[in-house]
């Protein structure tokens, strides 16, 4: 039987990172992809999506010419030329991540579908081969919906390659995916609805900042059903009848399942490895070990945070332990996330609701800043910003933004969590006039 130090499940961030870092470490690696590899952020999700966010987000800019005192013609939307511009980005993720890997030494890429035999075996596509250690991070994929008609429902990846825009189209799901999506097509002028299962949207972020962004999204058109589930779907002449479990059925040109990810697991044969799951997630603990000593998980597969910087983050981490044991655990306190909506919503640290569960004493600085003369100057759209501080230290518990470029100067933020700035350290930064980053002093 061929045996390796390390076997890789999934050829996306977090699998790259522990490939590297395992091989460097001078220990031969095989990875393991069924393919095409690249993973799922590079290939439909947050590149892709980043590139249809900004062309609504330039045409949504166009047709505002005169905020900025022009006269400009009303831009021409032919939604299959920006599809192929995204085309350009991931049709050479496979190949790039095929070339990456053959440059790295001590690493060998395997196509296939793995599954484990024994607690330190793996069969690849028929070859059996033994392992030191492994990492699972196969990804996710979209969480299955049992409703009749069930048939008719596209996914995330679909939208982000739809060729022709729907005048109309129903968004299943309330959390990242389901409002940047319906946004970007609400900026589009296709008529969108989000049927959302419970009283709240993205329960994450801050309510205050995810009011403001509801109002707003309002006036772009959407419409928010909450406590609203799909039941059946329907094929009409002119698209879909969607019927909810309150309120008239839904007339649309197409539905979206944007309920939510789970981990791409269940064709691993986990239970001959002795690793267990929980809510169809993996098992791990603060290190990222599964219930094998010898296994670990990172990203989606286990789903604690699953975003890209993390994932490569935790394979990184992963690897770290595999070579030199359980040296620190995985630390989120610091991790900046952000909502690509117009503008973006932003958030690092803690929400006012847990640091009020961990009876932490702390300061909040408030601000609507709308008509402040930085932003009236972008006229990139409204601004509010809430920051926590602790009161006695005046150290930066969390940041909380909904404003123009939120989603870069929430790193900021992030920087001085991680590394215990106060509000007066913040106060005391010198920064660049005129720009969004000025606003800074104003929130401490």
């Amino acid at each position: 039987m061929e045996h390796v130090g390390f076997v890789v499940l999934g050829a996306g961030s977090a699998g790259l990172e522990a490939a590297r870092t395992v091989a460097e470490a001078g220990k031969q690696v095989i990875v393991v992809d069924p393919g095409p590899p690249g993973g799922l952020s590079s290939l439909a999700g947050c590149d892709p999506k980043k590139v249809l966010v900004r062309a609504s987000t330039i045409y949504q800019r166009c047709r505002e010419a005169d905020l900025h005192g022009l006269a400009a013609a009303q831009p021409e939307l032919t939604w299959s030329r920006v599809i192929s511009r995204k085309h350009g980005f991931t049709d050479p993720v496979p190949e790039q991540t095929r070339k990456l890997l053959a440059a790295m030494p001590n690493v060998e890429l395997r196509e296939g579908y793995a599954r484990f035999t024994a607690p330190n075996v793996v069969s690849i596509q028929g070859q059996e081969i033994s392992f030191d250690g492994a990492l699972i991070a196969t990804g996710s994929h979209p969480r299955p919906l049992t409703l009749q008609g069930f048939e008719h429902l596209k996914t995330s990846a679909d939208a982000l390659d739809l060729r022709q825009l729907p005048e109309s189209i129903a968004v299943i799901g309330g959390g990242v995916v389901a409002m940047e999506l319906g946004q970007l097509f609400a900026r589009l002028g296709v008529r969108v609805h989000l049927l959302i299962r419970g009283n709240a949207l993205l329960t994450a972020m801050d309510a205050d900042l995810v009011y403001r962004l509801l109002a707003d999204s309002d006036a772009l058109g959407m419409r928010f059903h909450f406590e609203t589930e799909a039941t059946s779907i329907e094929t009409v002449p002119d698209g879909y009848r969607v019927i909810v479990n309150r309120g008239e059925p839904l007339r649309v040109g197409y539905v979206l399942n944007a309920a939510g990810r789970i981990p791409s697991i269940e064709n691993l044969a986990l239970e001959a490895a002795g690793i267990e799951t929980e809510d169809s997630r993996l098992k791990v603990d603060d290190y990222l070990c599964t219930t094998n000593a010898c296994v670990w998980a990172a990203g989606d597969a286990h789903g604690r945070m699953p975003l890209t910087s993390v994932s490569g983050y935790e394979g990184r981490l992963a690897a770290d332990h595999f070579l030199h044991g359980p040296r620190s655990s995985a630390d989120y306190s610091s991790v900046p996330m952000a909502v690509s909506t117009d503008p973006p919503l932003a958030k690092v640290g803690l929400l006012e609701t847990e640091a009020n569960r961990l009876g932490i004493a702390y300061d909040t600085v408030f601000q609507v800043m709308d008509d402040w003369r930085l932003l009236r100057i972008e006229a990139e759209g409204p601004g509010t910003a809430k920051v926590l501080y602790e009161k006695h230290s005046g150290r930066l518990l969390g940041a909380h933004l909904y404003m123009p470029h939120a989603d870069n100067l929430i790193n900021l933020f992030a920087l001085a969590q991680r590394h215990g700035l106060t509000r007066y350290d913040l106060g005391e930064m010198l920064y660049v006039y005129p720009t969004p980053t000025y606003t800074i002093r104003s929130l401490v």
